[in-house]
């Protein structure tokens, strides 16, 4: 029959036991850093990309 021997089955529980009880909680404080820090990275793309587009729009504006 296809599966995990026993050894095998508490093996991974025992694993899984451990990567739980190593992790740490997600915090509002940290969902909200991260969302910060995500804001601020959307920002500075979208003013570079705004930014090349002008650049863009002179560089053609100026060949014609």
């Amino acid at each position: 029959m296809p599966g995990f021997e026993e050894k095998q089955a508490e093996a991974v529980a025992d694993a899984f036991q451990e990567a739980q009880s190593e992790s740490l909680p997600v915090t509002r404080d940290y969902l909200d850093s991260r969302l910060f820090e995500l804001e601020n990275r959307m920002v500075k793309w979208g003013i570079g990309l705004a930014l090349g587009q002008v650049a863009v729009i002179a560089a053609l504006v100026k060949l014609l």
